[in-house]
């Protein structure tokens, strides 16, 4: 209903890392540029750290759809909880090789071959391990053989360790430096500045609208501060209640909320009902002290105006 309102073609504001709505900035572009260029030249290791909600997991998938699936053969693992023995029968059954049976020190020479054969045909193998930081200490050390495996000139598997900055600490152990010391290439993906967040926020709405039209104004997002709201996190800023989300549009179209200098929307009794009613979550007023009044102050419309912008 919002949509239509509005005049979008489908939701801007959904928490799914959706490649549609890919946002890259710089520091994005350089974790990209990281993964693209240590993959392609066959560095090893390469780490990238973030926070949660920082955009990692959209930037592994935006790297993943540019690959040759001819050309690149890529193991993901989602749970890092394994043993070594486990990670190296994971590998071997995604390189469509069957393990064999035995400790851990024959299925990594049985990897050894496999990979030889895979380098021979021209395949690069890549195995990106997410969340990382979970990676039990004695697997992580133990991963350093893989990085041991190469040719004369390049490495035989690539590596790629994604985590928050726990993994950064855990790299830092005394017991891992030779893990450390192998790492090529590094890559942090900080939260988004100010005007990034706002960048983002017309990003994501471009993209969805029908024609060129403002949906929020300059004043309306500089009368409060999203990216220090939200700590500059993708994922918090589409779950920031009163605005990137659709039971709050959805709100702003039935009620005509308006932002104000006291918070993003200021609504009358019927306005915080229609919220509770909506959304099922307590109302925005108690949520983040947004003053709320019968009707709008001395002077302010109280409104949308007459294209619907919030001003």
């Amino acid at each position: 209903m919002y949509s239509r309102f509005y005049g979008f073609t489908t939701e801007p504001f959904q928490n799914t890392p959706d490649l549609d709505f890919l946002f890259l900035s710089p520091n994005h572009k350089e974790a990209l540029a990281c993964l693209e260029y240590g993959i392609q030249q066959r560095k090893g290791f390469i780490a990238v750290t973030g926070e949660a909600g920082v955009g990692k997991t959209i930037i592994l998938r935006s790297y993943l759809t540019k690959v040759d699936a001819q050309k690149q053969k890529t193991i993901y693992v989602l749970n890092p909880k394994l043993t070594f023995d486990s990670l190296l029968t994971t590998i071997l059954k995604e390189l469509s090789a069957e393990p064999v049976a035995g400790i851990a020190a024959q299925k990594l020479n049985q990897l050894h071959e496999v990979l030889i054969a895979e380098y021979r045909n021209d395949h690069t193998v890549v195995l990106i391990i997410d969340e990382a930081q979970h990676i039990p200490i004695e697997t992580l050390e133990s991963i350093r053989m893989l990085s041991n495996m190469e040719t004369a000139t390049e490495k035989l598997i690539q590596i790629v360790l994604v985590g928050q900055p726990e993994l950064d600490a855990l790299l830092n152990r005394s017991e891992l430096r030779h893990v450390r010391e192998r790492i090529a290439l590094r890559a942090r993906i900080a939260p988004l500045t100010k005007t990034e967040s706002e960048e983002y926020i017309d990003h994501r709405l471009n993209l969805v609208s029908r024609e060129p039209r403002s949906v929020f104004s300059k004043q309306a997002l500089d009368r409060r501060d999203f990216a220090a709201a939200a700590g500059g996190f993708q994922a918090i800023l589409l779950e920031e209640p009163g605005f990137l989300d659709a039971p709050q549009l959805l709100v702003q179209a039935n009620a005509g909320l308006r932002a104000t200098a006291n918070g993003l929307f200021e609504s009358g009794k019927r306005g915080v009902q229609e919220e509770r009613a909506c959304t099922g979550r307590v109302p925005l007023s108690q949520r983040h002290a947004v003053r709320c009044s019968r009707g709008p102050p001395p002077g302010k419309t109280g409104a949308l105006g007459a294209r619907g912008v919030l001003a």
